[in-house]
């Protein structure tokens, strides 16, 4: 799921993987670690995240809205200490 979604980032935004991972300072084949189900780091999967202007959450597919999307929609701003629906955790 999360090797998909970040494969669909990267077309969505005319890059390779590899370029993704270099930018964001790991090995370029790190990703395909992802393609066989191993997780990355939550500070690798809140770069990608940052790089793709999108949440964790979405690249994990538990809430598949953009950051822009999100908070039009949710009327709030969604934030890595967000719940999975976009409102802020109590």
């Amino acid at each position: 799921m999360l090797y998909d979604n970040f494969i669909e980032r990267c077309k969505e935004k005319g890059v390779t993987p590899a370029a993704v991972m270099r930018t964001m300072g790991r090995n370029k084949s790190s990703a395909s670690y992802w393609k066989k189900g191993t997780t990355p780091s939550s500070d690798t999967l809140q770069k990608a995240a940052d790089y793709f202007g999108v949440s964790v959450d979405c690249l994990l597919d538990i809430n598949p809205l953009p950051l822009k999307e999100a908070r039009l929609e949710t009327g709030r701003r969604v934030t890595p200490e967000s719940d999975h629906q976009g409102f802020p955790a109590t």
